[in-house]
């Protein structure tokens, strides 16, 4: 009988991912019902069949590597400087900002919120491969102040421990959100207990005027080999006064997407995952078909693709997903978006197509 093996665990063992050789604390969240305390993790309601053979493993990790510069888009990809004045202008509509990959900075009821924040120019943890194309337009140190980083989940190409560390060592105001069980990694990188915030799928915490709600996502979690699935992944609903917006983090399709659609019938503008799929993960990855579907499950009025244009992480080329979502996702009348990164824009801005133009 064939070994097997669930593939990101072994991509990230392959790469280095560090070994946790100290047993891990208890975890007690059995207030929660997709928390097995007996197995010590947090699990998916829908069943996840998402296994390869251990031989298949290394074929797909050993493609990755060879082939990175082939999947790489053959010239630079246009970025823009943000412009701050615009981002922070207090009389404005909410402004966004994407820098690549699922890097997110939003400016809603006049707070400033970053979304998984990662620059490094590699997201395998010993770099050998998934190479950023190239630097993100800005630095974590070139933001205006933040208020709050949302974080998804605890995969390398989303939390990033450098960004963690500058923000503790900068920036002892910023407040994080987090799913359950991702407090005591930003522990440990120095943020304070007292800036954090954990939540669990439908959970929601007041900021200010802006409120934040955890939504269920299809995921997994894990940064080593004895970590897996011992902290939670979650999709986020971020809402002030004149709007509510949808960040899907790392989601494979499913029917949560029509609860997040029913239980916020109003979503102005969504981000929804678009990138990184395979078949040998699609339960945890979104096809271009299924990232479309979400977008009209969700019942979004503007859709802006993420998890892209950054790092190669599967074998497809670099805006295959683009490509072949976004006439998918027009034909449902719903309005798409693809800004430059570092472009400042606004549900009504009119971003171009440049994607369509580098091979």
């Amino acid at each position: 009988m064939k070994k097997r093996i669930w593939i990101p665990t072994l991509i990230g063992c392959l790469t280095g991912a560090s070994y946790i050789a100290t047993t891990p604390k208890p975890l007690n969240y059995s207030a929660s019902d997709h928390f097995n305390e007996k197995q010590q993790i947090f699990f998916n309601r829908q069943k996840l069949e998402e296994v390869v053979s251990f031989s298949d493993g290394i074929s797909v990790v050993w493609d990755m590597l060879r082939n990175e510069k082939n999947r790489a888009p053959a010239q630079a990809l246009p970025m823009k400087i943000p412009n701050w004045d615009t981002f922070l202008n207090k009389n404005a509509e909410n402004q966004f900002i994407w820098l690549g990959h699922s890097n997110l900075l939003m400016r809603v009821g006049g707070q400033t919120i970053a979304i998984d924040p990662v620059f490094g120019d590699t997201v395998a943890p010993m770099g050998i491969m998934m190479h950023r194309f190239q630097k993100a337009p800005v630095q974590v140190d070139e933001f205006p102040s933040v208020d709050l980083v949302i974080i998804s989940h605890n995969h390398y190409d989303h939390l990033e421990q450098q960004t963690i560390e500058y923000f503790a060592q900068h920036s002892p105001a910023t407040k994080f959100i987090v799913p359950l069980g991702l407090a005591t990694t930003l522990e440990s990188w120095g943020i304070s207990a007292q800036q954090i915030t954990e939540l669990d799928w439908w959970q929601q915490h007041q900021f200010k005027n802006v409120r934040i709600t955890a939504t269920e996502a299809q995921h997994a979690s894990g940064r080593g080999m004895r970590d897996s699935n011992r902290s939670l992944w979650a999709g986020w609903v971020i809402q002030d006064q004149k709007q509510t917006i949808f960040y899907s983090g790392d989601n494979g399709y499913g029917p949560h997407y029509a609860e997040v659609g029913k239980r916020y019938p109003q979503i102005d503008i969504a981000f929804i995952e678009n990138g990184q799929y395979d078949i040998r993960w699609a339960a945890t990855h979104m096809s271009p078909e299924q990232t479309a579907q979400a977008a009209k499950d969700v019942g979004t009025k503007h859709f802006v693709p993420v998890h892209w244009g950054a790092y190669s992480m599967a074998l497809h080329h670099w805006n295959e997903p683009v490509l072949k979502s976004i006439p998918l996702v027009q034909s449902y009348g719903i309005n798409t978006l693809t800004p430059i990164m570092g472009e400042v824009f606004n549900i009504k801005s009119k971003t171009s197509e440049w994607y369509k133009s580098i091979q």
